[in-house]
């Protein structure tokens, strides 16, 4: 059994085998895989009985990553507040956006929503 994922270093190291796949072997990418998933698990203790934990692995060039990752935390901080807004991330059609994305768990199609406030945009709200 392994011991808990607390240290900071083994987590920066399970990103960075995940961030520059070519650069790790088979080994390190499943520990890192593993490293990751145990990561949140820990967090989903703190955040709610009813949460789902559940892992998305992404593939993208580094310049969009930053904005990425920023998409993601303004999410966490208006669920966390209560707040509800449009939060997105603008996909520029000349193909430099090309993102990756492996999701570990089957999940169902949902059809975006209309927007009257934003033209040329996918939403999504679970209402």
């Amino acid at each position: 059994m392994r011991e808990r994922i607390s240290n900071l270093a083994t987590l920066k190291h399970a990103i960075e085998c995940l961030s520059h796949p070519s650069s790790a072997d088979e080994s390190d990418m499943r520990e890192a895989i593993y490293t990751a998933i145990q990561c949140m698990k820990e967090k989903k203790e703190t955040i709610s009985n009813q949460a789902t934990c559940f892992t998305v692995c992404c593939q993208m060039p580094d310049r969009w990553v930053d904005y990425f990752c920023n998409m993601l935390k303004r999410m966490e901080f208006c669920g966390d507040l209560g707040h509800s807004e449009y939060v997105g991330l603008y996909s520029d059609g000349d193909g430099d956006f090309r993102p990756k994305f492996f999701i570990d768990r089957v999940f169902d199609k949902k059809e975006p929503i209309n927007s009257k406030n934003i033209e040329n945009g996918t939403f999504y709200d679970a209402g």
